[in-house]
């Protein structure tokens, strides 16, 4: 049989869809049949079991599977923001979560902090000073001792910019640490990207996406169909070795490989979608760099002259936005024939449109 049949049902649903929801759910679908198929849990499977399993299946079969895949795919494609929301971690910061069960989730990402922290700001030897033991080795043999310790010098640098880079893209504040390495590389780019402009990102990036252009929007849209389908393999790994484990618990070499492949496979997606985190973050810094006074200009407000005031306009705009404020807005009409902007009390929600 061919197994591109089986999917072909999603590819009019749309290309993130087919990435995001169909392909890991078909996965998931085809992995538990085939091991079922193969005779588990009431014999051991084989190899030649598990590739007639996932060969032989009739057209009855086959109707069935899609079906399924593109009923799992439907079902958990509104859990896609709360999967990634509980990966994040951001249950430890829940009033239900217990303060004991927050301070020791957070702990390992504290100790990975404070590590990185000391590599990026570390104080190592000037030009004058030689290193010791294994460095010290390494200028024996050299003729110009001086080159050797200038050499030593430019790699500890780069030591120290490479782990500064990394801290700073892949961890916010100690105070705003969350218990996952995916939280905090989203948390580090929710920080960097419109807060220095005084814009608050989580707050403001529904409505800056409505403004952006068209490459910007289709490289951040690919960052975040990476960051998606990751966050989604890394589930069905987990969920493949949930139910190997309760197929195949009766054959230790099964169990042992099954189980151990699929959470293999978990961690595998998991880190790839830490990377991904970190590259979203990346086209999320440039899309507020490039299209921040577009938003202004489609909510008619004015242009700020210098940074200073459009880091205090931007603060306003956020309190706006978060209905925690009911500022008045200067706003410029493009085509008005007034000179001067106009007051007005009304929301952007009503003005913009």
């Amino acid at each position: 049989m061919n197994w591109q049949s089986v999917l072909s049902a999603g590819r009019d649903m749309g290309r993130r869809f087919s990435l995001m929801s169909v392909l890991p759910a078909a996965f998931l679908a085809v992995f538990v049949i085939v091991l079922a198929r193969s005779g588990a849990p009431q014999r051991s499977p084989s190899p030649a079991r598990l590739i007639s399993a996932a060969r032989d299946l009739t057209a009855v079969e086959a109707a069935l599977l899609t079906a399924a895949i593109l009923l799992l795919a439907l079902l958990t494609q509104p859990l896609q923001r709360p999967l990634v929301r509980a990966l994040e971690g951001y249950w430890a910061e829940s009033p239900r979560c217990p303060a004991w069960v927050s301070i020791a989730a957070r702990r390992r990402q504290r100790k990975r902090y404070k590590r990185l922290s000391d590599l990026a700001y570390r104080d190592f030897p000037g030009a004058g000073d030689r290193p010791r033991g294994a460095d010290r080795l390494y200028l024996a043999h050299l003729t110009e001792p001086d080159q050797g310790a200038l050499r030593w010098l430019a790699t500890e640098a780069r030591r120290n910019g490479t782990a500064l880079a990394r801290l700073h893209s892949r961890f916010p504040p100690e105070d705003r640490l969350l218990p996952t390495a995916l939280g905090n590389a989203l948390r580090a780019a929710e920080d960097s990207a419109g807060q220095r402009y005084g814009l608050e990102t989580v707050v403001v990036w529904p409505v800056l996406y409505t403004v952006l252009s068209p490459s910007v929007r289709e490289v951040v849209d690919d960052q975040r169909d990476q960051l998606d389908v990751a966050v989604r393999l890394s589930l069905m790994m987990f969920l493949c070795a949930v139910a190997s484990a309760a197929m195949v618990w009766r054959y230790p070499y099964w169990l042992i490989g099954c189980v151990s492949v699929s959470l293999c496979g978990a961690l595998l997606a998991y880190r790839a979608a830490v990377v991904a985190a970190e590259g979203y973050g990346v086209m999320i810094g440039v899309a507020f760099e490039r299209h921040r006074f577009d938003l202004l200009t489609a909510l008619h407000l004015p242009l700020p002259a210098d940074s200073a005031a459009e880091f205090t306009a931007n603060q306003q705009l956020t309190a706006f936005l978060r209905r925690q404020s009911m500022a008045t807005f200067g706003y410029e009409h493009p085509g008005s024939d007034r000179s001067q902007p106009q007051n007005s009390s009304r929301s952007p929600t009503t003005t913009s449109g």
